[in-house]
């Protein structure tokens, strides 16, 4: 009895041993390949992959954000994926639609507060030029709801598009980011080197109202158009109504997210505006040094904005040039 228990045993272990070199019945013939094959084929795959890697346009760089702002921000972005959910089902109860809205508005304000979103281009944008009240409240508008319908166009135009075509659409996503940087740096190195050779041209005579009129309103819109790339907060939500078949009611919950998204924009921009309107009424009895300090805050904030804009697209530059 012993005797043929060993037997067992040992013709067990041998066929434990063997087994890995018999064919596998869940693999066609042309899978099954040698060694050597496998390794080439490793290598040609490396080598491939490696290739479209290069071909790929690399992110921007992402910001630091806040733990406590990213945490609440996570909970609510679950909360409006549950209601979400419950609104499609009809278990969400009633007032869903409103609830919905309201905690969109909410996770779009919490999100304009993390990196990016034009902030630091409204800041700049009202620290360097002289404005009536009411502009900044518009310019973050446009520039908050272009961020929003950006990311509608986009899921439209890439919605039901599967495999490798999809990774393309996110590289579209990637690269309209990055371009829409690249526009910002190439417009305020424009207005550096426009401004300072009018200030050294005209005998260091700087008027300080570089927003009054018509030249005023014409330079926002080269950063109005920094604002067309699909928000990635906007994709996801949108994403997840597709996939509930809510479409229609997805985009408006971003517009409701793009209105949250004003809030942080806004005060960022009357942050700027209020601080040059009280450094210039502070200077109103000296016009010559109300000129250089014109010219010093003009020059400082596109010289911020140009130093942001270069420090967070370079990696997206940096592949783009060495494509």
């Amino acid at each position: 009895m012993v005797k043929k228990t060993r037997i067992l045993i040992c013709a067990a272990a041998a066929i434990l041993c063997i087994s890995p070199l018999a064919a596998n019945p869940l693999l066609s013939p042309q899978q099954e390949t040698s060694p050597s094959n496998q390794q080439e084929q490793q290598t040609a795959s490396s080598a491939d992959g490696s290739e479209k890697k290069q071909d790929e346009l690399l992110s921007v760089r992402p910001g630091t954000q806040n733990r406590h702002i990213t945490g609440f921000q996570a909970k609510l972005q679950e909360k409006l994926g549950n209601l979400l959910y419950g609104f499609r089902h009809g278990t969400a109860g009633p007032g869903a639609v409103i609830l919905v809205l309201f905690v969109a508005f909410l996770y779009g304000m919490l999100h304009a507060l993390g990196p990016g979103h034009r902030k630091t281009v409204v800041f700049s944008l009202y620290i360097v030029r002289r404005a009536p009240w009411w502009e900044p409240a518009l310019t973050s508008f446009i520039l908050a709801l272009l961020h929003g319908v950006s990311a509608i166009v986009f899921m439209v135009i890439v919605n039901g598009i599967a495999g490798s075509v999809a990774v393309a659409a996110d590289q579209t996503a990637v690269a309209a980011e990055g371009y829409s940087f690249l526009v910002i740096i190439l417009v305020t190195l424009f207005f550096i080197i426009k401004e300072s050779v009018e200030f050294f041209r005209s005998g260091h005579h700087h008027c300080g109202c570089g927003g009054d009129g018509k030249s005023g309103a014409a330079r926002i819109i080269p950063f109005l158009f920094s604002g067309l790339y699909p928000c990635p907060g906007a994709i996801l939500i949108l994403a997840f109504c597709y996939s509930l078949g809510i479409k229609a009611f997805g985009n408006l919950c971003i517009l409701s997210m793009s209105l949250g998204m004003i809030i942080p924009v806004t005060a960022a921009a009357y942050l700027a505006w209020g601080g040059r309107e009280k450094l210039f009424k502070s200077l109103s009895g000296n016009e010559e040094a109300a000129e250089k300090v014109s010219f010093g805050v003009e020059m400082g904030g596109y010289l911020f904005l140009f130093a942001v804009s270069l420090y967070i697209a370079w990696p997206f530059l940096y592949s783009l040039i060495t494509r």
